[in-house]
């Protein structure tokens, strides 16, 4: 519910404005080993409830704890881009790995609450849960040790002192257009966000062959991805930002009904299909739509996914390009500060933030033979608003990018 969303996003908010001035403050080896303790503690709490019948009563309050460390650790997203510090190639490398693995995990987490969602609230997970959960605690426990104790003379060094830093950090328009690009796209995309990993968990076909359609995609392709990507940033820095930049409002593109349509027209009797459109389409055209398009749509979504997080590594190759570590820094923990902020506004204030509404209208319930081209669903304008906000983005990207590296 919202009042679980605001506590979480709160925690989120408040653990990012704390570790920010930290890391500016004591050596980084202290921020970078903490959040692996949070990880841990959240992992170890959440299988507590699995193995003891006593802590049963008490299994919502060790989770809703376990939730609260996660966040915590969440929030230290930026420090691992901002502090990771190698040549062009090898940076790009270890991003792919990092952003792929991220893809995976996150699908997992999505698939254990799209599972407890049809639980009563009474509803304790069975014991092998903690078999799963605490291996990772203890390889959670194991890297706050590694970084505390083992990261290189830069890490263990206090931070170096910068005058006027906040000044030089505004003045840089590209770092302006960061943070209002985050509010464009955090308010208006927020809201579909769970709703997407539901769908990619609810459609008609078996689990395992979601997760293998996954794997596919966030690995095999990835892992193409990745070894394309090196090669060509060792010759060409440029290459990436401008190509992923230029591939657009992907992440518009997943959330909104462009998918909701294809996927509708895919798993739909074709019969059905060419009735609601005036019988243009003959009967024959796509006999394979009631069969495969479950999985032709899964996967749509998918390379939508991979191109989306190929696009983030890009708008972080444009800020390595243009800034200093310490102003990377800076952009990342400000863009999260207020992305956590704007995302509990918009689950307030925005129509579609438990479902279609006028911003992503259902386009799969217009029927084009009954409702006509005037009952379209895109003659709503917070349609053309929400759309108009992320094709603005990818325009100032490219402007402001050009502009620095001319500077």
């Amino acid at each position: 519910g919202n009042t679980q969303l605001c506590i979480i996003g709160g925690v989120f908010l408040l653990s990012s404005i704390v570790r920010y001035p930290l890391c500016r403050i004591k050596p980084a080896r202290y921020t970078l080993s903490l959040l692996w303790l949070f990880f841990g503690v959240a992992f170890l709490l959440i299988g507590l409830p699995s193995v003891t019948g006593t802590l049963h009563l008490v299994h919502t309050v060790l989770s809703n704890v376990a939730m609260w460390c996660y966040a915590i650790t969440s929030a230290a997203g930026f420090l691992f881009f901002a502090l990771n510090f190698a040549a062009t190639e090898v940076w790009v490398f270890r991003a792919c790995i990092v952003q792929g693995s991220q893809q995976v995990w996150v699908a997992v987490l999505w698939h254990w609450g799209y599972t407890l969602n049809n639980q009563p609230p009474s509803y304790v997970a069975p014991w092998w849960l903690a078999a799963i959960v605490w291996p990772l605690s203890v390889m959670s426990f194991i890297p706050t040790f590694i970084f505390f104790c083992g990261l290189p003379e830069y890490y263990r060094q206090p931070p170096p002192k910068v005058s006027h830093f906040l000044t030089t950090l505004f003045w840089r328009k590209l770092v302006i257009w960061f943070l209002i690009s985050e509010i464009l796209q955090d308010y208006w995309l927020s809201g579909p966000y769970r709703l997407n990993w539901t769908y990619l968990w609810n459609m008609n076909i078996p689990k395992i062959h979601i997760l293998f359609l996954i794997l596919r995609f966030f690995v095999g392709v990835w892992a193409v991805v990745l070894v394309v990507l090196s090669h060509f940033s060792k010759m060409h820095t440029q290459l990436l930002p401008v190509f992923a930049v230029g591939l657009g409002a992907l992440r518009w593109c997943q959330a909104s009904s462009i998918v909701v349509i294809i996927r509708r027209f895919l798993t739909i009797p074709i019969q059905t299909l060419t009735d609601a459109l005036g019988n243009i389409l003959p009967s024959n055209l796509l006999p394979w739509g009631s069969s495969s398009g479950p999985y032709l749509s899964v996967s749509l979504w998918l390379w939508l996914g991979v191109l989306d997080a190929l696009q983030g590594v890009s708008l972080g190759m444009i800020l390595l390009q243009t800034l200093s570590r310490l102003h990377v820094l800076a952009t990342l923990a400000f863009s999260q500060i207020i992305s956590s902020a704007v995302v509990m506004i918009a689950r307030t204030t925005l129509h579609d933030r438990l479902g279609p509404g006028r911003v992503f209208p259902n386009l799969g319930m217009w029927n084009l033979a009954t409702d006509g081209w005037t009952g379209s669903l895109v003659v709503q304008p917070m349609f053309w608003v929400a759309l108009g906000c992320q094709l603005i983005i990818v325009a100032g990207y490219f402007w402001f990018y050009r502009r620095e590296e001319l500077g």
